[in-house]
């Protein structure tokens, strides 16, 4: 139960600080590509590293706050090396899984060629 004075944002903070929760967190951001999923994965990077600790990841990952700041802003586009520094200073390992079967994309690409 929420404690009184504590946000939602507050909650979810100190929970993204146990490292398997943070995973299944960005995991289940990663898997929903609909419409604005390049801003949710840039909120959850933002949190995750509020409940990290921003000043101990940028000495770790070797960026400014500023230039983390900024990579996790609104419109900020972090480069794949600073969000893979990200994620393994927070101990988090990206993981590929097959959207559909692979005798579905072989029909869509033989359909598309014909």
């Amino acid at each position: 139960m929420k404690s009184a004075g504590r946000s939602f944002e507050d909650d979810l903070i100190g929970q993204l600080k146990n490292p398997e929760f943070a995973a299944h967190y960005l995991s289940e951001i990663l898997n929903d590509s609909s419409e604005g999923q390049k801003e949710r994965i840039l909120i959850a990077l933002k949190r995750m590293a509020k409940a990290y600790g921003v000043r101990a990841l940028t000495q770790e990952i070797g960026r400014s706050p500023k230039a983390l700041y900024i990579s996790l802003s609104k419109k900020g586009n972090p480069t794949l090396e600073t969000f893979l520094s990200i994620l393994n200073a927070l101990g988090i390992q990206l993981k590929a899984a097959a959207a559909v079967p692979m005798g579905h994309v072989a029909k869509k690409k033989r359909v598309a060629n014909i």
